[in-house]
């Protein structure tokens, strides 16, 4: 269900193109760190839509892709999310579900709506 979950939340982010080609075709759901590490397996900072082509390079070329990765997202981004990664927190699994849902359905309302209800 997190799974489900944060790869919608994800591709709907990353308008369901590959954030490296901007290709529409054969997307999967790619994580900067390993989805073994639960603290941040669901974090969609953690990941992000790619080709299968860029996801199979992501893992061919990681210093190369990690490098592409930071100059797109910042380095303090970068920091931020390994700072989470080392801290390990436990993962409240229902609250987190509940703040994907949410999360969702902001990425889903037309950006005018947003922007007229003072919620940017």
């Amino acid at each position: 269900m997190l799974d489900d979950a944060c790869r919608a939340v994800v591709f709907a982010r990353d308008g369901h193109r590959c954030m490296y080609t901007g290709s529409t075709a054969h997307l999967q759901w790619a994580h900067v760190y390993s989805r073994r590490y639960r603290s941040i397996r669901w974090d969609p900072d953690n990941s992000m839509c790619l080709s299968a082509g860029a996801h199979l390079l992501w893992h061919a070329q990681p210093a190369m892709m990690v490098q592409w990765w930071v100059s797109r997202v910042g380095q303090q981004f970068a920091d931020n999310l390994r700072a989470r990664l080392l801290k390990g927190e436990k993962v409240d699994r229902e609250a987190l579900l509940a703040h994907l849902k949410a999360m969702l359905e902001k990425h889903r309302t037309p950006r005018h709506e947003v922007e007229g209800s003072g919620e940017a």
